[in-house]
């Protein structure tokens, strides 16, 4: 995927002047993104749909719902060089979101293109209990908007053992991505299994050419215990002995990074989780897998891990619930944590609580600070690279009209029975910027009587919106 050059400007502008957190803290802060030394590789936690709509709906609707959930990771993973991510998500009709496992439209993984992602995993079992048509639509649109899928037939896979050949700044990358333990000769449904003799075949073949081997397996039978089981360490030694360099596996609701290995050879992982969870009444936790391979020595540097916490937010005026991923360390040092309640801070912390504990000390936690103006800058770049032209709104009531009476940079409270004449006001963040509009479904006259109301009491850059679906649109004549 061609990184869009203003979004580059400003990650390296915003990161450049972050200074290093204490030792005592395990927080870094990210070297010099421009150095040609090393490939800078990120691995994501599971990206699957979350509370989808069960109906049909515009494209804009599915891009802005993986806007608001997964948007705030865009900035950070538009700035490496292979950005590779788990994803369980099958092609499928109305209503969504029912089986295989996590069915949605085209226009989702459309969207998804947008974060950043160059290859996805896509050996599990969602591939699994996909219909072969919905598997093979499901590549087309990867590959069209840039994303390489790992662990299937095509895409420039070689054939037998489904390997993806990567070349970066003159490294050359092995990618692996299958369901293990699982042995399928034939090759069912285009999807990877892992067969130790064919590996070897392959290995021994290709040893000299290829500098560094990376598989992303999916546990099977993993996905409601425990991934390092016993049996789970048995399975990451023989991945390891085989000869791959990186083992990051997937397949858990939950991180699991107690038993993490790492050396200047290997990275050894037994899983990621997930993003965020299916849906609201769910649980879920990841983590981001950054780690860095230099170019001449051929060694593994800078493995880091960026906890990905699933904050709930109000999605609009009508108090639905949404997720949406954010680095972890963003909810202690910045804006978004003056919105946690008292409820989610508690969780929060005991998130970060565990995840500390289990991390090990000879990992890094890194830290990367987000803010909602990198986050929608970050969104309007990459939607003008693509020349997606989409409304950024809220979902508000029914079409109809009102009166936007302030707009500010930042949300605030205002005190309604001081200022009774605005009492019923509803906030809309459109943009990073924040529209106060009273009434929503008015005529066209009321919402001109009210107009008058408003000017009166000195609000005299009010103006009347109009209520379509959901977008907000000036319906006022200024002139």
């Amino acid at each position: 995927m061609i990184r869009f050059t203003s979004i580059l400007i400003l990650f390296i502008l915003t990161f450049g002047g972050i200074t290093g957190q204490s030792s005592t803290s395990g927080l870094v802060s990210t070297y010099n993104l421009t150095q040609n030394g090393v490939v800078r590789c990120i691995v994501l936690p599971t990206i699957l749909p979350t509370n989808v709509s069960r109906t049909n709906q515009p494209f804009s609707y599915w891009y802005n719902k993986v806007d608001q959930q997964y948007g705030s990771l865009r900035a950070t993973l538009q700035t490496a060089d292979l950005v590779i991510a788990p994803m369980l998500a099958s092609i499928g009709e109305s209503p969504f979101g029912n089986a295989p496992l996590y069915s949605v439209p085209e226009d989702w993984f459309k969207s998804i293109s947008s974060l950043g992602i160059t290859h996805t995993c896509l050996s599990n079992l969602t591939t699994l209990r996909a219909k072969p048509n919905s598997v093979i639509r499901r590549t087309d649109i990867l590959r069209q908007e840039g994303i390489v899928p790992i662990g299937l037939l095509g895409g420039g896979q070689t054939k037998g053992p489904h390997c993806v050949i990567k070349e970066i700044k003159g490294l050359r990358l092995a990618l692996f991505s299958f369901v293990y333990p699982f042995q399928d000769h034939n090759g069912q449904f285009g999807i990877s299994g892992f067969d130790m003799d064919r590996f070897a075949t392959f290995y021994s073949e290709n040893r000299d050419s290829i500098d560094c081997w990376i598989a992303i397996p999916s546990w099977k039978n993993a996905q409601y215990g425990v991934v390092s089981s016993a049996k789970q360490r048995d399975l990451m030694n023989t991945l390891s002995r085989a000869g791959f360099n990186i083992v990051i596996g997937y397949s858990g609701k939950h991180m699991s990074i107690e038993t993490m290995t790492q050396d200047s050879s290997k990275l050894l992982l037994f899983d990621v989780g997930t993003a965020l969870p299916a849906s609201v009444s769910q649980t879920g936790s990841g983590v981001l897998v950054e780690f860095s391979i230099d170019t001449v020595t051929k060694e593994i540097q800078n493995a880091g891990l960026v906890p990905i916490y699933p904050l709930l937010v109000d999605q609009n005026e009508e108090r639905e619930m949404e997720i949406m991923a954010v680095f972890g360390r963003d909810l202690e040092v910045s804006e978004y944590s003056t919105k946690l309640s008292q409820d989610q801070e508690t969780h929060f912390k005991a998130f970060m609580a565990k995840f500390r504990q289990s991390k090990p000390l000879s990992i890094k936690e890194f830290y990367y600070p987000q803010s909602l103006a990198i986050r929608n800058e970050a969104s309007s770049a990459i939607r003008l690279q693509k020349g997606w032209e989409i409304d950024s709104t809220i979902h508000s009531a029914p079409r109809g009209y009102g009166v936007q009476f302030l707009q500010l940079p930042r949300e605030i409270m205002i005190d309604t029975t001081y200022y009774r004449h605005l009492r019923g006001y509803s906030v809309f963040e459109i943009n990073g910027r924040f529209n106060y509009v009273l009434g929503k479904t008015l005529t066209l006259e009321e919402a001109e009587n009210l107009l008058q109301e408003l000017r009166a009491k000195s609000h005299e850059f009010a103006q009347i919106v109009q209520i379509k679906g959901s977008t907000v649109i000036s319906a006022t004549n200024r002139e």
